[in-house]
């Protein structure tokens, strides 16, 4: 509902694979843009509610949230992820 409410707002799912760079680092640690979130992590059956010392490990699925497409890109960017077409 919220993300009906408020149309600006962009949510990823990005899965990190066992050679992202990322692995093993923990959020507060990734130097996210202000404008984006890790709102969830889907680790296995599992959703997670991360912290900035919740560490990534290979096949997480980080829901992430931001207030514009730029905030998205920049993830991306940090992640050194290419993104996927999106289907609207």
């Amino acid at each position: 509902m919220f993300l009906e409410e408020h149309p600006r707002t962009v949510m990823r799912e990005i899965t990190i694979d066992m050679k992202s760079r990322i692995v093993g680092k923990r959020i507060v640690d990734l130097n996210f843009p202000k404008t984006a979130i890790i709102a969830m992590i889907q680790r296995g059956e599992k959703y997670i509610t991360p912290s900035g010392t919740t560490e990534i490990v290979p096949g997480d699925i980080l829901i992430v949230l931001s207030d514009s497409y730029n905030g998205i890109q920049e993830v991306y960017n940090i992640l050194e992820i290419t993104p996927k077409p999106q289907s609207n």
